[in-house]
């Protein structure tokens, strides 16, 4: 289905480029504001959001002075974040531990929205829209930072660690940490100034399923802000 939608969309530029009155192409930089919610076994749960980079170009065709196809590729650094706590003992020592855990998961995103602009082209225009997207998830990292404590000699105590390891990316629930592909709509806000400079508000929401252990319904959700530039006649 990814893959037909994706189709369909090319089709739609190529059928319509002819016939487009504007081309505009630019970058687009921000941050992203994302986290994950999770649907398991008897629970319900929202992450902690995390930031990170996004960064890519954009390819405006218009069809009219008010309606344009817009898509696009970005390096989208999205996740999420948690803390826990948890006691356990081991060698007869109680420990407890208290800790926040970092998920980056870095994407390769292609938007690919329809856009409605209002005003004149000469002025400052406002302007909404959205679209699916695709993504692919190319890399990321887990990391965890705690503070340990234990009763010692009368004494508590404490010292600080972190741990990290490389994002597994597949399909194996046993293995891997996050699936390849994700699916999802995004809907858009912004002002576009009459030089080409324009500013954007995003809100990406996740279709699909990111987890690889079915048992969890896991996907991404988030927001950015961006800032970009079209050139173009």
């Amino acid at each position: 289905m990814k893959k037909w939608i994706f189709i369909l969309a090319l089709g739609t530029v190529m059928g319509n480029n002819a016939n487009a009155q504007r081309i505009q192409v630019g970058p687009e930089i921000g941050i992203n504001f994302n986290k994950f919610h999770e649907d398991g076994p008897g629970r319900s749960a929202d992450y902690d959001m995390r930031t990170g980079l996004k960064i890519g170009g954009i390819v405006d065709i218009g069809f009219s002075r008010n309606v344009s196809f817009q898509p696009g590729l970005f390096y989208s650094s999205k996740g999420a974040s948690y803390d826990y706590t948890d006691i356990y003992t081991q060698g007869g020592i109680t420990y407890y531990e208290d800790g926040k855990t970092k998920i980056k998961a870095n994407y390769l995103e292609i938007p690919m929205n329809i856009q409605f602009k209002f005003g004149y082209p000469r002025r400052a225009r406002f302007f909404i829209g959205g679209g699916p997207y695709l993504a692919f998830a190319i890399g990321g990292e887990v990391e965890t930072k705690y503070t340990r404590s234990y009763r010692a000699g009368g004494e508590t105590i404490y010292f600080k660690d972190k741990d990290s390891y490389d994002l597994e990316i597949g399909d194996d629930p046993h293995y891997d940490d996050i699936k390849r592909s994700d699916l999802g709509l995004n809907l858009n806000a912004g002002v576009m100034m009459p030089r080409g400079f324009f500013l954007r508000a995003n809100a990406g929401i996740g279709l699909a399923n990111v987890s690889p252990d079915d048992n969890y319904d896991t996907k991404n959700l988030g927001f950015s802000l961006t800032a970009g530039f079209l050139f173009g006649r």
